[in-house]
């Protein structure tokens, strides 16, 4: 990194802080290729293994303890942590899950009818 020999020859120098931006723009350049490759690296694992796994309890019981344990829909007690989408498995953010009671866990995964009566008996006072 520097000066070609021409350079050198008619005495030029290099620009201050040149060689800095040009050797951090590469070890950026260097982490990112090391984070592709860890990531088609990372081993695939069934989901369920993966809800096991030491990350993801540490991760789901961040966001239980961010939201105080309500769910984010109705505002019950909050047992589960629901992913928004899994694009980020292995990276999510709390922005990218959902602090959930069962039932309102239940309806995101199967019927949102029976969630809309579940939050109508909430507004109404009928839990």
């Amino acid at each position: 990194m520097g000066l070609s020999e021409r350079d050198r020859r008619l005495g030029m120098r290099p620009m201050p802080g040149w060689c800095g931006r040009k050797r951090r723009a590469e070890k950026r350049k260097r982490q990112r290729e090391q984070q592709k490759q860890e990531k088609q690296n990372r081993p695939w694992i069934p989901y369920r293994e993966y809800l096991l796994t030491k990350w993801w309890r540490c991760k789901r019981n961040t966001k239980l303890k961010s939201t105080d344990y309500r769910c984010e829909r109705c505002g019950e007690e909050a047992t589960q942590v629901h992913h928004k989408h899994y694009q980020t498995m292995w990276r999510e953010k709390n922005s990218d899950l959902e602090s959930l009671c069962e039932t309102c866990h239940q309806c995101e995964h199967e019927c949102l009818v029976q969630c809309d009566r579940h939050l109508r008996s909430i507004a109404a006072g009928n839990y």
